[in-house]
């Protein structure tokens, strides 16, 4: 199918396996094969590069929208990964509102 093969070339690309890597033209043909071909896949896959921050800024809204697309066109996987990402979403709100900016070390000294 050819949406598949589109899919899987964007993913190729993405990586770098077999052809020259190219993170901006990878995540494009996904976008690509997701947005005009509703291939499930290609919505999911895009969605893991927003979560993981391949190729692209992290975003865990925008992430979480591709996986209710991939979900809504069958994918095996969306619903387990859409709780993946709200948990991770509900991680980077808590620590944004503590003032953490996304690290994980803090120095206890800076509250005395």
């Amino acid at each position: 199918h050819l949406t598949d093969a589109r899919h899987q070339y964007g993913m190729w690309v993405l990586e770098g396996d077999g052809v020259e890597k190219d993170e901006v033209k990878g995540i494009e043909l996904l976008r690509q094969c997701a947005l005009q071909w509703k291939s499930p896949f290609a919505y999911y896959d895009l969605a893991k590069c927003y979560i993981d921050g391949k190729g692209v800024e992290v975003d865990y809204t925008r992430a979480i929208a591709y996986l209710y697309e991939a979900l809504g066109n069958g994918h095996p996987h969306a619903k387990k990964e859409i709780e993946r990402a709200l948990a991770l979403q509900k991680i980077e709100m808590k620590e944004e509102a503590a003032g953490h900016n996304g690290t994980t070390s803090r120095n206890p000294l800076d509250d005395i």
